[in-house]
């Protein structure tokens, strides 16, 4: 978190991360399947099913360093965020203070005392309708092996400590999640420290795992205080708490929040990253009261009895003409409702598995995202003018141009299109850009100081 911390000797603060697992919260598709996702939950919990899309609790570790241990004041933002979680979302939080005064008598390693605290965590609240949120505050730096994120306390160049007594509070991140990888619970990993973005995607059950960095994986974050991500965190979570529809929303939509409070640094990058498979269930990690006003949420009791062995899963396919609106996916989910209800069929739950364009669709505007991508590295890298072209001068035609025309189905006149619909049929509008035929891009060079 403080601008003072040194990234390991290791480190270039040129690498460029491309992972593929980090979220784009800002996209329109990644808007819609948050509150698509929402809707279709709230719907489930009005039915009569045998098991809830709320969580049975949530429980929440918050890391922090002790007074003696740091050279920031962190403890009161902590403070904040247990009272919103607490109160708000009726969750249980804990404060573990990570402190080098019970380690340096012994030598002892703190990875060992913070390994033991996220065990314990994890032993004691784990459980598959639980939310298990792991929260740190403090100072963070890449570790000495590519992905790997070091936690730290002091990190003052007036440490009076030699070094094999900085290592002691040291802790590598990464290690320790190790711990939470075998949990049947989501897992949601909040980090408010500097290089957060450095973890990257790992390897996981079927349950959701993610990770909110503060910022990306080679980047700075502020102080506590009014622009610090946890002030924007708090505010956020807050704010859709009261105004979400039965107080439940995405992470996605907690990121967004996040970006759009008042103080938040405007070239700050937070990150909201896939830590596990989670593909293989559609969306993402829903916050949301365990209880409201001093009432406890209605959900299902477990069944003790049931043979997690013979579960079975049966998936069913919408295809719609165009894309449906929430009133249809409301319709739909009504509907369904009231067979169930009627009909003792023993589902425990009708998951929303999310929704997308047809597969001709996806292909055209992957394809043109890929032309944007090229037009915009060309234009960063060969910078150009245009001039008037010289009297029978001939001007091939543009291949992207060639290329949209050839991948764009007959009569549609566009790459991108809106269908929705599974036969791989699509509606489309709008057209390419032509390129005007009287003019031809030059690109400036320069020899003995003149022009070409």
């Amino acid at each position: 978190m403080a601008l003072s911390v040194q990234p390991s000797k290791n480190w270039s603060p040129n690498i460029k991360l491309h992972n593929s697992s980090i979220v784009d919260y800002e996209s329109s598709e990644e808007k819609d399947a948050s509150q698509y996702r929402v809707l279709w939950s709230n719907l489930m919990d009005k039915g009569k099913y045998l098991e809830s899309t709320r969580y049975h609790k949530g429980e929440v570790l918050l890391l922090c360093w002790d007074e003696k241990s740091v050279d920031m004041a962190t403890q009161k933002e902590v403070d904040d965020l247990k009272n919103v979680l607490e109160l708000k979302f009726g969750y249980h939080a804990t404060i573990a203070k990570l402190s080098r005064e019970t380690l340096e008598p012994r030598g002892r390693k703190l990875q060992v005392d913070v390994n033991y605290e996220v065990a314990k965590f994890v032993k004691e609240h784990d459980g598959p309708n639980n939310l298990l949120i792991v929260y740190y505050a403090g100072h963070g730096r890449p570790g000495t092996r590519f992905g790997d994120l070091e936690l730290l306390g002091q990190t003052s160049p007036n440490d009076p400590r030699d070094d094999h007594q900085c290592q002691l509070d040291r802790v590598v991140w990464n290690q320790t999640e190790e711990l939470l990888k075998s949990a049947a619970a989501d897992i949601l990993e909040i980090f408010d420290c500097c290089y957060a973005g450095m973890v990257g995607q790992t390897k996981g059950d079927t349950r959701l795992f993610e990770f909110l960095a503060a910022t990306k994986a080679n980047a700075t974050t502020k102080v506590p205080g009014k622009e610090s991500f946890t002030s924007a965190l708090i505010h956020a979570l807050g704010e859709l708490v009261d105004q979400a529809p039965e107080g439940r929303f995405t992470t996605s939509q907690l990121l967004a929040k996040i970006t759009e409070h008042e103080h938040f640094p405007k070239d700050q990058e937070p990150q909201l990253v896939e830590r596990g498979d989670s593909h293989k269930r559609a969306g993402r990690i829903m916050l949301h009261p365990i209880q409201r006003d001093g009432i406890a949420s209605k959900v299902p009791e477990e069944r003790p009895g049931m043979d997690q062995t013979k579960k079975y899963t049966v998936t069913l396919y919408f295809d719609f003409t165009s894309r449906p609106s929430q009133g249809n996916i409301m319709t739909l989910g009504k509907g369904m409702n009231e067979i169930f209800r009627h009909n003792n069929l023993e589902v425990l739950q009708p998951r929303w598995g999310g929704m997308k364009p047809s597969a001709t669709a996806r292909a055209l505007n992957r394809f043109q995202a890929f032309l944007r991508r090229r037009r915009s590295s060309h234009a960063e890298k060969r910078p150009i003018i245009e001039g008037q072209c010289s009297p029978g001068l001939q001007v091939a035609p543009s291949q992207d141009q060639d290329l949209c025309q050839l991948l764009t189905p007959p009569g549609t006149g566009s790459a991108e299109t809106t269908g929705y619909a599974a036969s791989g049929s699509a509606d489309s509008s709008g057209s390419m850009g032509q390129r005007p035929k009287n003019k031809v891009k030059r690109r400036r060079t320069a020899q003995n100081g003149e022009e070409l």
